[in-house]
């Protein structure tokens, strides 16, 4: 039902609520997939893939999930002024 179906290699695991996703992507064969970011309404083609922005899983879970929580809240949970 969509009109920009994903690819069949691109394993989404985190939308973000607008349409786009935090993919695994699978058409690599190594121990790690990479994650890219595929925005829902935008066209790729061979030449202009989805973007890479973590190599694996931990970094994504370190940049997005820790980093960007501790920009608005401490440690102990309460948050920033």
């Amino acid at each position: 039902e969509v009109e920009n179906k994903m690819p069949a290699h691109l394993v989404p695991f985190s939308p973000d609520g607008a349409g786009n996703h935090y993919c695994f992507d699978t058409k690599l064969n190594t121990d790690s997939c990479p994650i890219v970011f595929w925005q829902h309404d935008y066209n790729y083609s061979d030449d202009d893939l989805p973007e890479v922005t973590n190599n694996n899983l931990a970094e994504w879970i370190e940049e997005v999930m820790i980093k960007w929580t501790l920009e608005d809240y401490n440690y102990d949970g309460s948050e920033k002024k």
